[in-house]
């Protein structure tokens, strides 16, 4: 056996510099000298560790423990001794008070393997998440031009549908709606920077119908939105128009409805209407080529809303039927304005979902039509969309008149107990314009007037506000009366419109408030009672 060289420290770690100046990387190395802080060099002829200098030097922890095992006896005593002891400690983490730990049975070892890996999982994902919601969180950001940002999107109306007991019908509801939501972000600058995508179209402001985003416009209780969409210049995509004026060339559909999924996993108790219309002819013609009502775009949004889980779990499955809220809480219900011939005729081939109201059946300018959705149970939706305002060259204020009484008489319909309508879907738009007249109209004026005062007052959506306070009374858990789905253009210059809607709901006022206060001391889901003083004379 080789002799053993017992050093008394291990000379391999550098001395400890004196001078300030000194740098351990400067220090001289002997030949042979391995420095301990990396390894123990092993003489090639002992197989041993090389003689180092005796000279007392600090050691380091790890070589005087390894270098201990080629001590005299009686270092080697030592080490038994402490691996006795270390035996002795493993045994004692086994024991149980009650006597010896028994055997794990193999379905408790599969449990604590489970545990285990649920543990690791949960671990790893806490950082792996993020990296795949990445993604989805970006895709959302480009999608921001229509959407808006998440942030904006919690209010105190946010959750109004948690007081609406499970078993109203969606067709007793009163809905609130934005007609053309997606136009909220269209002004002129963004026009202008389009201009070389569209080329030269009428100005912004007579395509802008709302300035509010969508995700603001969930805050602030919306939870019917009309979208236009259209393929994108490259026909891969679907984008978002209103007649010809492309909306954004970043933000597609699919974008924009994974906002709305996230919007409703955090928001269960509501439902979101989406309806759907090809609403541009600038790109994709010929029809062959996905405009206006393609195969090509009638099968990407039947797999759009149909084809993966996220779209199962977030669209109502069901086809030409709206029960009732409890069945549709935390879903979304398709609103088919497109034609969907590829996937209603299919032979059996599609599923088709949603509520069918397609164009061929709806009325142009109509101020009160009726289209059958499902025959077999003679469900109908009773329609108002009387939008260009006849006839022309006449006042604004003529222009405001004949549409609210278009708006009124179809909710006094929806209002009524009439048999035959009672428990059929209404739908009213507010909503409107007079391009042709002189001077023109546009959906802003028509809605709110020069926003101010008294043509606030007397715009179409001040006299509908006007009406629901006077003849409607404050509903919310009291006298209410069903109004259908009412659609709006620019409905936050007047900021008690939307809750004015809402009330007209049997709403069911928590115990307890439920969300946190809001900025004006209302929580959230509240009856809001309004105060009708300012419309006196």
């Amino acid at each position: 056996m080789a002799a053993v060289s017992p050093p008394e420290t291990c000379s391999g770690a550098a001395p400890r510099p004196t001078d300030p100046s000194h740098h351990p990387q400067s220090h001289e190395k002997r030949p042979g000298h391995v420095s301990c802080h990396h390894r123990i060099a092993i003489s090639p002829s002992s197989g041993l560790p090389p003689s180092h200098s005796s000279a007392p030097t600090s050691t380091s922890p790890v070589c005087h423990h390894l270098m201990c095992l080629f001590h005299p006896q009686k270092n080697w005593k030592r080490f038994f001794t402490s691996s006795i002891l270390a035996a002795i400690l493993l045994c004692t983490l086994l024991y149980e008070p009650f006597g010896w730990a028994k055997p794990v049975r193999s379905s408790e070892l599969d449990q604590v393997n489970f545990e285990l890996s649920f543990k690791v999982y949960n671990a790893s994902t806490q950082h792996s998440e993020p990296r795949q919601s990445d993604e989805t969180e970006n895709r959302i950001l480009n999608a921001a031009p229509i959407l808006g940002f998440y942030e904006q999107s919690s209010a105190k109306l946010s959750d109004w549908m948690s007081n609406v007991p499970d078993e109203t019908p969606i067709t007793s509801m009163s809905i609130p709606g934005t007609h053309d939501a997606a136009t909220w972000n269209y002004t002129q600058a963004t026009q202008d920077s389009l201009e070389a995508v569209t080329g030269k179209i009428p100005p912004a402001i007579a395509y802008q119908c709302q300035d509010r985003s969508l995700f603001q416009m969930l805050g602030d209780g919306i939870r019917f939105f009309d979208l236009r969409v259209g393929f994108l210049p490259d026909h891969q995509q679907l984008g978002f128009f209103h007649a010809s004026a492309l909306l954004s060339t970043t933000a597609t559909l699919p974008d924009v409805l994974l906002g709305f999924y996230k919007w409703l996993d955090h928001h269960p108790t509501e439902t979101i209407l989406v309806s759907i219309k090809v609403d541009n002819a600038t790109f994709g013609n010929p029809p062959s080529e996905g405009q206006p009502s393609s195969k090509k775009l009638q099968l990407m949004l039947y797999d759009l809303l149909t084809q993966s889980d996220v779209a199962r779990n977030h669209w109502l499955q069901e086809d030409s039927k709206l029960g009732t809220l409890g069945g549709a809480r935390g879903k979304m219900i398709f609103i088919q304005r497109i034609d969907w011939d590829e996937v209603r005729n299919g032979r059996g081939e599609y599923r088709p979902i949603g509520i069918p109201l397609p164009p061929r059946g709806f009325l142009e300018n109509g101020k009160n039509f009726t289209m059958v959705y499902n025959a077999a149970e003679n469900a109908r939706a009773f329609v108002e969309d009387f939008y260009d305002i006849l006839p022309y060259h006449t006042p604004l204020a003529d222009k405001f008149s004949q549409k609210f009484d278009a708006v009124h008489a179809h909710l006094r319909m929806a209002a009524s107990q009439y048999p035959d309508t009672v428990d059929q879907l209404f739908i009213t738009f507010a909503s409107g314009e007079a391009l042709r007249n002189l001077p023109p109209v546009t959906p802003k004026m028509l809605a709110i007037g020069t926003g101010e005062e008294e043509s606030l007052k007397d715009s179409v959506n001040g006299r509908i506000e006007r009406l629901l306070v006077e003849q409607y009374g404050g509903g919310g858990g009291g006298e209410w009366q069903r109004l259908g789905i009412l659609i709006f253009d620019w409905y936050h210059h007047l900021p008690g419109l939307i809750q004015l809607v809402i009330n007209q709901n049997p709403l069911t006022p928590p115990s307890s408030p439920l969300g946190s206060p809001s900025d004006d001391g209302l929580s959230q889901n509240s009856y809001l009672p309004v105060d009708d003083s300012q419309y006196s004379s």
